[in-house]
């Protein structure tokens, strides 16, 4: 689970370990400071391997592209200012990064789907999800219960007035820490700074997971490193005192005992689908992707009654999940509840007609009701949106072979073998339709492959079988 996260990491703090030391100055000792400005030739091999990880690590995940705002956050902080030769190296990383993050809300915006009446929020409202956002995240660290893998969408309103509360409490700590740096120092003003700059731009950007949630645990995991270090830091500054040398270990100790035993209790929830989603069912009973996610999970497992009660609760939630709709008449089709199976099919098709695997299944459910000729019409329309969908195209073919028009079958049945070689039942669909038309060289090759693809295949056994006896015939 979150493969990437564990990637992202890896890199961007490789990458800033390598950064840090291309500006830090060395000392006899090899010990770096990067208080003090590099004498002399700077250490270009740390910044090839740091640009290097930095481009690993967005390619992990675009959201690292915050480092090199982090590393004027550090420079900033350990030499009171930043001069153009600090600058400089790290344009071509701005550069970089912004590229990255361009691509990806390109991606994002046409091929995942953030687009629409979902993601038109103003940029008032928005600021208004970053403010309430950074509360959330600085809570959870604080407070990490109940942990949810959807939280709860909040209802953002420009004329609410309590709602500007949140980002009016950001800008006012961020300005109290600024006004305190001489008292405190600006290791304070630095980590917070750090925390907001990771975690608010999420909010601005047109992220597909938005559509169900404005915040995620996810999302925050490199922006904690600053509140982290931060809290890290108040902990050892009480070792100053007598007191605090004996009981800042013991508190530590506790603390990390207790995160570690919440995190491995945590981390059962991700067992599969079903508990993860079960999980997110009980605390958030009203993400609605959650309850059809849930009953996507159970299907597998037969457990169809439970699947269809979480669709229709999905659907009560969000009348046009089409997503839900579709896998309700999955789930109806498989008890042989044909009519209503259709009717859900239709159903969503009207929401969203081009969905081509809705077309597909829509199709299937009219043949067994002996409909071939509306089963049809839904096939070849499946391939027009999907071109590249080889059951539909498999399916297709077998209708047409049924009404005599072999050589529209056969394109068909090529067709499906272009996308998915791998497709045993189209091969061997096709040695039949070839057989039909006398062609019995091919279909044993289609035969053949069709057995080795899948061995438990017995049709395909019994076609072969018989095309070998009409070959060696007189």
């Amino acid at each position: 689970v979150e493969l990437k996260n564990v990637l992202a990491t890896l890199f961007v703090l490789g990458a800033a370990l390598a950064l840090v030391r291309f500006y830090a100055a060395g000392d006899a000792r090899g010990e770096r400071d990067l208080g003090q400005p590099a004498a002399g030739p700077r250490d270009w091999a740390s910044y090839g391997v740091g640009t290097a990880l930095f481009l690993c690590a967005l390619m992990s995940k675009t959201a690292t592209c915050f480092l090199p705002a982090a590393l004027l956050l550090l420079l900033w902080w350990k030499r009171d200012r930043i001069v153009r030769r600090d600058l400089l190296p790290l344009l071509p990383l701005v550069v970089i990064g912004a590229g990255a993050v361009m691509f990806t809300v390109y991606m994002e915006s046409y091929y995942v789907g953030a687009q629409g009446e979902t993601f038109s929020q103003s940029w008032v409202e928005r600021c208004l999800v970053a403010g309430r956002a950074l509360w959330f995240y600085a809570g959870k660290l604080a407070w990490p219960h109940p942990l949810v893998f959807v939280y709860p969408r909040w209802e953002i309103d420009a004329g609410a007035w309590w709602q500007y509360l949140y980002p009016a409490a950001a800008v006012a700590a961020l300005a109290a820490l600024w006004h305190g740096r001489k008292r405190l120092g600006k290791g304070p003003l630095v980590a917070v700074t750090f925390f907001v700059l990771a975690v608010a731009p999420v909010s601005f950007v047109n992220v597909f997971f938005s559509r169900y949630s404005y915040v995620a645990d996810h999302w925050q995991y490199w922006a904690s490193i600053g509140l982290i270090a931060l809290a890290a830091a108040a902990m050892a500054g009480l070792t100053r005192w007598p007191a605090g040398r004996r009981l800042v270990p013991v508190a530590a100790a506790i603390t990390l005992a207790v995160l570690s035993g919440l995190t491995w209790r945590r981390s059962a929830v991700y067992e599969s689908r079903v508990t993860l989603w079960a999980d997110t069912v009980e605390k958030n009973p009203t993400a609605w992707i959650a309850h059809n996610n849930l009953g996507a999970a159970l299907l597998p497992h037969g457990e169809i009654d439970a699947a269809i009660k979480h669709f229709r609760e999905a659907l009560a939630l969000r009348p046009g999940a089409v997503r839900a709709r579709y896998n309700l008449g999955v789930a109806l089709r498989s008890q042989g509840r044909l009519e209503e199976a259709i009717r859900e099919y239709r159903h969503a098709l009207r929401d969203a007609p081009n969905i081509a695997r809705v077309h597909n299944n829509l199709g299937e459910a009219l043949e067994l009701q002996g409909r071939s000729g509306a089963a049809i019409i839904h096939y070849r329309e499946a391939v027009r949106l999907e071109p590249d969908f080889a059951f539909a195209h498999n399916n297709l073919a077998n209708r047409l072979r049924e009404r005599g028009r072999l050589d529209a079958a056969i394109d068909h049945y090529r067709q499906a073998l272009h996308v998915a070689p791998g497709f045993a039942m189209a091969h061997d669909n096709l040695g039949a339709a070839l057989v039909m038309r006398g062609e019995l060289d091919e279909a044993v090759v289609h035969f053949r492959e069709a057995c080795r693809i899948d061995p438990g295949l017995t049709r395909a056994r019994d076609h072969l079988a018989s095309a070998m006896e009409a070959l060696d015939a007189p």
